[in-house]
């Protein structure tokens, strides 16, 4: 007897953000300006009541992007 199991496909629709891009635009650059104060990654974390793994995560996004850092800032705030 064989066992059927079904997949669902998940699209990113299915997928619940926790931050708009506005928001994760503004908690990361609050993230960078404490970070050019000197304060860790994790003291951030818990300022910003956002888990050390998504400001890494974020910050590897960052550092991906080919583009100039301010024209990506302004992109990530505007409304589409």
């Amino acid at each position: 007897m064989a066992t059927l199991i079904q997949d669902k496909q998940h699209g990113n629709e299915d997928r619940h953000q926790r931050w708009t891009r506005i928001e994760r635009a503004d908690l990361f650059a609050q993230y960078d300006d404490l970070h050019a104060q000197g304060v860790s990654q994790r003291q951030a974390a818990k300022v910003l009541d956002v888990p050390r793994s998504t400001l890494q995560a974020w910050r590897m996004y960052q550092d991906r992007l080919d583009a100039c850092p301010t024209v990506v800032t302004r992109l990530h705030r505007i409304k589409w």
